[in-house]
């Protein structure tokens, strides 16, 4: 798995981003949310509820989105 892949998938997006911005994430189909547990990018965390499951993807998580909205991808014309 590809951390900035993963993060290009909307269904990842729409419960990581609203996440790291502190606010509710709304109506967030509950299979995201189990995706994400499955991934390993969060867990249920005891008297917390859903949290980023490790101090690294907390740091690195919020600097990959960043790039990516400064440096979007473009791909170039295929051929013929």
């Amino acid at each position: 798995m590809k951390l900035a892949d993963k993060l290009r998938e909307l269904r990842v997006r729409r419960v990581i981003a609203p996440m790291l911005a502190g606010t509710a994430l709304g109506e967030v189909p509950e299979d995201d949310i189990q995706y994400l547990i499955d991934l390993g990018l969060c867990r249920m965390a005891p008297g917390r509820g859903l949290t980023i499951a490790n101090p690294i993807y907390r740091e690195v998580l919020p600097r990959i989105l960043a790039f990516r909205r400064r440096h979007p991808c473009r791909r170039s014309p295929r051929p013929g």
